[in-house]
């Protein structure tokens, strides 16, 4: 099992997601999944990112709903969650 960290911009997302009528419980449940080092789902498309974000990986929770993290040893963090142009329009 990883040990788990979250970013002030995950959890100011999370907070906003729940907000816009997203279901937690998505988001919860794959958190769980890559915490305890589960097989990820292959349709929800994860894969690296590029650029300043090259350490990480994206999953597509729903359409348009992403999940951006990354795992360095044995330290998961979650580092933010949202649409595209939620997390990216700034880079």
């Amino acid at each position: 099992m990883l040990k788990v960290h979250s970013t002030k911009a995950f959890r100011q997302d999370f907070k906003r997601m729940v907000k816009a009528g997203r279901d937690p419980q998505k988001l919860l449940d794959l958190m769980e999944l890559l915490e305890q080092e589960q097989a990820l789902d292959k349709s929800y498309q994860n894969h690296p990112l590029q650029g300043i974000w090259k350490k990480y990986q994206e999953y597509h929770i729903a359409p348009n709903w992403l999940l951006v993290y990354k795992i360095e040893g044995d330290v998961l963090t979650f580092a933010r969650t949202g649409s595209h142009s939620d997390i990216f329009q700034k880079y």
